[in-house]
């Protein structure tokens, strides 16, 4: 959500002060990651199967190190993957 509020006392008024929605600073890092070197995706260590017995799924962490996942070209990597214990 976005306010503004105006001033009633000179010599500031008719001023506006805007207040930026949640989550903007970190759009704005991550913009500044994303010109200072190519962002690139990061992968985590897939974790332990889901079943202990039979097929399940594997799952791991991947982000972009620019924070914004469109800031990252090529495609994600995948986040699950099969297995069977």
């Amino acid at each position: 959500p976005q306010c503004s509020m105006q001033c009633e006392a000179s010599p500031k008024c008719g001023q506006t002060m805007s207040v930026a929605p949640p989550g903007a600073d970190e759009l704005v890092v991550g913009k500044k990651e994303a010109r200072l070197k190519t962002p690139e995706w990061k992968t985590g260590q897939w974790g332990s199967c889901s079943n202990q017995c039979g097929p399940g799924t594997q799952t791991r962490k991947v982000i972009c190190s620019a924070g914004e996942e469109s800031f990252c070209t090529g495609k994600k990597p995948a986040t699950a993957k099969a297995c069977e214990e």
